[in-house]
């Protein structure tokens, strides 16, 4: 008995695979650019540059690469597995808890680690400022 639902699900999550990819691509080209040093740049413009670095991970469109990573893992793993189970309640129960899996786990990391890292960074920045104060004033 064949799956109706199948090409429909295999055809969503390809057409979000490929929008997931597109803008990654044409994104991730430009990710610092507004972070990149410039000759012109004072100080002031030159810390917020670094901020702009500093949150750059916090501010990724997480859901978007989890996605990709999430259909590759599923496609190699109906290849490599090939035990005829590709049903369309497969492939979603698939997807859905990889993707869930994947999506927490890194969103857990970058509010433990990215978040702490910016933290310190702009502490060091707002030390850098307050030395710069001091050093025009004198």
């Amino acid at each position: 008995m064949e799956d109706p639902n199948l090409p429909i699900i295999i055809t969503v999550i390809a057409a979000l695979f490929v929008y997931a990819i597109f803008f990654e691509v044409r994104e991730q080209n430009h990710a610092y650019i507004r972070g990149k040093a410039s000759p012109k740049d004072n100080v002031k413009k030159s810390l917020r540059k670094l901020d702009t670095c500093l949150s750059y991970d916090m501010k990724t469109i997480k859901w978007r690469r989890c996605l990709i990573a999430t259909v590759v893992i599923i496609i190699l793993l109906f290849v490599f597995v090939r035990d005829n189970s590709v049903t369309s309640k497969n492939i979603v129960l698939h997807f859905a808890i990889i993707f869930t899996v994947m999506y927490l786990t890194w969103r857990n990391y970058t509010n433990v680690t990215g978040e702490d890292v910016h933290k310190v960074g702009m502490e060091n920045i707002e030390n850098i400022k307050r030395l710069q104060k001091v050093e025009y004033v004198v």
